[in-house]
């Protein structure tokens, strides 16, 4: 279920940044990238093109049997709704789609190095910085342990 969701906000990231950069010109006028930057969500991908998304991006396997999965599919529709409804109407911009970082951290006591790779879901230009997004859908922790 969260590969699913996660193929999903991908392809409608990836629909908002290929939309947001058409630019429209005629004969007569220079296109208005300034336009084409502040356009909302809305205007960039519709909730039934969303729903069409999250149809082929459905896996149907994986599933104990037919009622759970057929939960799911529908948890998934109410939980794609909602989220439209949230940002509908806002200007988003992501920069980045499924970027990969690898950060160097050195323990100076063991005199070592140790190298964290990762992959950021979505980063987005707000304001004059960015904000990273990471997709969930299970449940958040209170706290961590070493397993962790």
């Amino acid at each position: 279920f969260g590969k699913t969701m996660h193929s999903v906000l991908q392809k409608i990231f990836e629909q908002i940044r290929t939309r947001k950069s058409l630019e429209q010109t005629d004969l007569f006028s220079a296109p208005n990238a300034k336009a084409d930057s502040q356009k909302t969500v809305k205007e960039c991908v519709s909730l039934e093109e969303i729903m069409k998304m999250y149809d082929q991006c459905f896996i149907d396997e994986w599933y104990e049997n037919d009622e759970q999965r057929d939960g799911y599919r529908k948890k998934g529709r109410e939980i794609l709704k909602e989220y439209y409804k949230e940002i509908e109407n806002e200007i988003l911009s992501p920069l980045f789609l499924e970027k990969e970082f690898t950060v160097r951290v050195s323990d100076n006591a063991l005199g070592k190095e140790y190298s964290l790779y990762g992959r950021i879901d979505r980063v987005d230009a707000v304001g004059e910085g960015i904000e990273i997004v990471d997709y969930k859908t299970g449940n958040p922790k209170d706290s961590l342990n070493a397993d962790d």
